[in-house]
């Protein structure tokens, strides 16, 4: 099962970012995101947690809000919000219909954020990592595209898009431009 944080700086969740992620069991969205785009997580069946750390909720009701969550059991997946906005949560389109639980936010990252540099990012072609370590290239499908034992990954081979890499059990998104 795969746990994702994504990084603080993100602003939108593009169209079927994490579509068809089977193993996608546990996604942290960090407070940066403003936009979820359609699509975005249908047909993640293994989704049994999100944490939105934004506390306004994302309006996600224009006109395709099956779609984002398509697939998804929402009354069996867990949403984790700031405390101060479980009722907003509770009374907006789409997320209403989640299992909503208020947590404390403080200033520190969740704990599962990867402590991982992989540079540089966006690339055009090799990143690296700050020590050799077993590196695997994953398409947001989640399929395998490469294993390999190093300190550097040439992605200049693949399509421009996003791609997971996975260090020593922490997960980094990389943009192949």
């Amino acid at each position: 099962m795969w746990i994702f944080t994504l990084p603080p700086n993100v602003t939108s969740i593009e169209d079927f970012a994490f579509s068809s992620c089977f193993s996608l069991s546990s996604v942290v969205i960090p407070s940066s995101v403003i936009n979820i785009e359609k699509s975005s997580f249908r047909a993640c069946k293994a989704l049994t947690s999100i944490t939105n750390l934004n506390p306004v909720p994302v309006d996600i009701s224009y006109g395709y809000l099956e779609e984002v969550f398509g697939g998804v059991n929402q009354s069996a997946c867990t949403l984790k919000v700031p405390m101060g906005s479980v009722s907003a949560y509770k009374n907006a389109d789409v997320w209403k219909e989640f299992n909503i639980e208020g947590i404390e936010v403080g200033i520190e990252e969740p704990d599962n954020y990867p402590a991982l540099l992989i540079y540089p990012n966006p690339t055009t072609g090799k990143v690296y990592t700050e020590t050799e370590s077993n590196i695997k290239v994953y398409n947001l499908r989640g399929m395998l595209l490469q294993d390999i034992f190093s300190n550097q990954m040439d992605l200049s081979y693949y399509p421009q898009g996003v791609y997971l890499l996975q260090v020593n059990g922490s997960w980094s998104k990389v943009m192949k431009q």
